[in-house]
């Protein structure tokens, strides 16, 4: 009896979480993160405010789950679509512009990531999933490479990321998302040291696949 009891009791439990992460999301996108307290989260979720610390230490671990839900769910997308083998660096990137576009969808949107830029470094709540993806980085490119020298390449690329996206915020000129992207993703294969032809290959050949396929359901807030 016992044993039957824990999946639900483990299901249950997995289903108010998923309802406080997607009351989060309808909330940050009205007011903001700032502006949203985690009691009116429960309340979107009718969950009782006190169990909010059962699921989520603070608010700034409950925005680590939804960002990296849009990551999962953009890797999930290309793994869903490529019919071909492609390494882990050119499947980042085609990723990239699944992410960025799943920010870039609306105002509301766009405003919830400047403020979070202004607020948290993107190491905040990305660092863990840019630490995995470096380390397969350089497996897929044959190069050993300590820890030290990855946190400094992926500090450095989060903070370029971090600022390119908000002067694109701040004064877009005659700019689009996608040009933010192919910058980022130059500057970030010199600090991988890789050849610049292959580089824009796969920007080239991500930028085809996102023209390609619909995938305006994936979003980080709404």
């Amino acid at each position: 009896m016992e044993n039957k009891m824990i999946p639900q009791k483990l299901s249950k439990g997995l289903q108010t979480k998923i309802s406080m992460i997607n009351a989060a999301k309808m909330l940050f996108h009205q007011n903001g993160f700032k502006k949203t307290s985690a009691k009116e989260i429960c309340e979107k979720a009718r969950v009782n405010h006190k169990n909010f610390n059962y699921y989520f230490k603070s608010k700034d671990s409950l925005l680590t789950e939804i960002y990296s839900e849009l990551y999962m769910k953009s890797y999930s997308f290309i793994e869903s679509k490529i019919t071909y083998e492609i390494n882990s660096i050119e499947k980042n990137t085609f990723a990239a512009y699944i992410y960025y576009s799943g920010i870039f969808v609306d105002e509301n949107t766009i405003r919830f990531q400047q403020e979070i830029y202004d607020q948290l470094s993107s190491s905040a709540y990305m660092g863990q999933n840019f630490n995995h993806v470096y380390h397969q980085f350089f497996r897929d490119m044959g190069k050993e490479i300590d820890q030290d020298e990855i946190d400094n390449i992926r500090f450095a690329e989060l903070g370029l990321r971090r600022e390119l996206i908000l002067r694109f915020i701040e004064n877009p000129g005659n700019k689009t998302i996608y040009d933010v992207i192919t910058t980022m993703h130059l500057y970030r294969g010199r600090l991988l040291q890789m050849d610049e032809t292959l580089t824009k290959s796969y920007l080239f050949n991500a930028l085809e696949f996102e023209h390609k396929h619909d995938h305006s359901h994936i979003r980080l807030l709404i």
